[in-house]
């Protein structure tokens, strides 16, 4: 465990943190996923959430309910708890309807993870049946985030429809034919497209100057050219395979 490990003592003490802290006490999960304590994580962060949630009831602003959200759907996909983390993707679109106090989230809504979620468990039917992304869709930042979340419905939509004509070695089957291979290439298509027009490398502020995005990942910026230029690999090795 390393030198992680020696924070596990201090983590485990954040769970009876007082209210009014849920970030506070969400911080022990990020130990807990350096330690492999992935379903450990998924309790502390749902803690937090309800702390945030008892705050937002009585007009204080939680700190970070969303981030919060993400962690407890990160470490229940890697613990397995599949249905947890497909429950916590919904909740998060919630967040823009006004469920938690306004002042404590990004502009619109955290759109790409239940999509994304719904790829890795290769539920195909949900992928080919969902819309494409609304107006105020995003993925963790506002900046160039509908772009991010289009580009994203592009890429689960191509590998939903790869599954349709190919096993899972990537072989074409028997039964595949050009007009569904031609399918997944138009997917292709519109996936580059869309992603080649995402840049948020330069810092960008939005119109309130709450919020300043630059080119890292993190809170403040979604990191997209920089996850896009992988997916886009992962993209044209899954075409390629067909």
């Amino acid at each position: 465990r390393g030198k992680a490990g020696e924070a596990e003592l201090a983590a485990d003490k954040l769970n009876t943190a007082q209210p009014g802290m849920g970030h506070l006490i969400h911080m022990a999960s990020h130990m807990y996923m350096r330690v492999g304590r992935y379903g450990d994580g998924v309790r502390n962060s749902m803690l937090a959430i309800r702390r945030d949630a008892a705050d937002s009831l009585h007009c204080l602003v939680p700190y970070g309910p969303e981030h919060n959200t993400d962690t407890i759907i990160m470490l229940a996909s890697m613990s397995g708890e599949y249905s947890t983390a497909l429950e916590y993707a919904a909740l998060e679109r919630s967040y823009a309807s006004g469920r938690m106090n306004p002042m404590a989230a990004f502009p619109g809504m955290q759109w790409t993870n239940m999509f994304l979620l719904q790829t890795r468990y290769a539920m195909w039917a949900d992928v080919l049946s969902a819309p494409p992304p609304p107006p105020h869709a995003r993925g963790d930042s506002p900046h160039q985030g509908f772009e991010f979340a289009t580009a994203m419905w592009h890429f689960g939509r191509l590998l939903a429809l790869a599954a349709k004509v190919s096993d899972t070695s990537g072989v074409v089957l028997p039964k595949a034919d050009a007009d569904k291979v031609a399918a997944v290439e138009a997917e292709a298509e519109a996936f580059r497209r869309v992603s080649a027009g995402v840049d948020d490398r330069e810092a960008v502020s939005l119109p309130s100057p709450r919020w300043k995005l630059g080119g890292q990942i993190g809170l403040y910026s979604g990191g997209y050219r920089y996850l896009l230029d992988w997916v886009e690999r992962m993209a044209e090795g899954r075409v390629a395979a067909l």
